[in-house]
């Protein structure tokens, strides 16, 4: 078995960095001070909706499962947030179940009068972009489009409400940038 010198694997190191860096933008994650990976998802009456729509807004985006315990509780609290902010804040809760009846069908029975905006990704496409390490995965976008904080596992409402505060205390992005 040959070895290669210290020249080859220099020069293979940066060929493999050249390819990582230029991956294509379908496995870019949601990194705080980041651009939000854009989406657009069917919600649960099966219409078209997109983050970029929300552009202006501070968004939290939830990703849960019906099979995922703790997503239940953060549902609730994250529900009550955005009862609590109701013109400045919309709450984006991400289904990734197989299939959009078990999500609506879980939602009926156990969080009925959700405020959320509820929108289905089956495949997982969507949370695979966001790079979520686990459900439920929350992600606090603000009015720019920007990643400003995010939590996986339990307590995730809890752990970002200092930042959802700090965010609604600054002024509104300006027409020009909201209509990009």
């Amino acid at each position: 078995m040959a070895i290669l010198s210290s020249t080859v694997r220099s020069r293979l190191a940066l060929a493999l960095l050249a390819l990582l860096a230029s991956a294509p933008p379908c496995f870019a994650r949601a990194l705080e001070g980041g651009a939000a990976p854009d989406f657009s998802l069917p919600d649960l009456d099966n219409r078209e909706r997109s983050l970029a729509a929300e552009r202006g807004r501070v968004v939290l985006v939830d990703f849960w499962a019906s099979w995922c315990a703790p997503c239940l509780e953060e549902l609730v609290c994250l529900d009550a947030l955005g009862r609590r902010h109701p013109d400045d804040v919309r709450l984006i809760a991400v289904n990734v179940d197989r299939d959009a009846e078990t999500a609506r069908d879980f939602l009926r029975a156990r969080l009925p009068a959700t405020g959320a905006t509820v929108l289905h990704d089956g495949g997982s496409r969507v949370l695979g972009r966001y790079g979520a390490d686990g459900l439920p995965a929350l992600y606090l976008i603000d009015r720019g489009g920007e990643v400003r904080a995010r939590h996986a596992g339990a307590g995730s409402c809890n752990a970002i409400e200092g930042k959802l505060t700090e965010l609604l205390g600054a002024p509104a992005v300006a027409a020009e940038r909201i209509e990009d």
